[in-house]
């Protein structure tokens, strides 16, 4: 990991770490729009203080870039988990249910 890969930490966090908070993760979904298969969501839960430079909404980045940055938050995150829920039970709950249940599972590091 070189220097150019870390940026300060977001507003947001620095507000959470004043409130008492120790660990504090980001979360992404994917899978929303597809017709078919699962959808999955995943926590990352970085030291305090690091941010890894572009690291957004996965939507916007190219397989590479998504490649590399997982490899990035991977190697740097204190944890991190990805859940998976199964297309019957998007069909069975509706896609925001999904999202939010495999989110949900996810934090559960």
């Amino acid at each position: 990991m070189s220097k150019k890969d870390i940026t300060a930490p977001l507003n947001h966090e620095a507000e959470l770490y004043l409130q008492g908070y120790q660990l504090i993760g980001g979360v992404d979904e994917v899978g929303r729009g597809c017709i078919a298969g699962p959808v999955a969501a995943c926590v990352a839960v970085l030291p305090k203080g690091v941010t890894i430079k572009g690291v957004t909404d996965s939507k916007k980045l190219t397989p590479s870039e998504r490649e590399r940055l997982a490899a990035l938050i991977k190697k740097v995150a204190i944890g991190y988990r990805v859940e998976f829920v199964t297309a019957d039970v998007i069909d069975a709950m509706g896609i925001e249910a999904a999202i939010y249940t495999a989110m949900t599972r996810a934090a559960e590091l």
